[in-house]
């Protein structure tokens, strides 16, 4: 599994979105997760993209949506 942020998220190489993201273990315990390497990816290089952000409602939220509405199939954007 990869994380980001919401601010990580770019237009990169021919108008795809792209993302600076870390490698992410769950484990058992506290903390729940660990950070591994970081990479800039492409997000449809993975298979499905799942946003969430808290509230509230705000600019990066939205400049999100809007780039992740140019992740290409087969790529599954999930809660957009």
């Amino acid at each position: 599994m990869w994380t980001t942020q919401v601010d990580a998220l770019r237009v990169g190489e021919g108008g795809r979105p792209h993302a600076l993201a870390a490698e992410t273990f769950v484990k058992e315990g506290t903390p729940w997760y660990e950070l591994g390497r970081q990479q800039v990816e492409a997000c449809d290089a993975f298979d499905v993209v799942w946003m969430r952000k808290d509230p509230p409602v705000d600019m990066d939220f939205i400049q999100a949506l809007q780039l992740l509405t140019l992740v290409a199939p087969p790529a599954l954007v999930v809660n957009d």
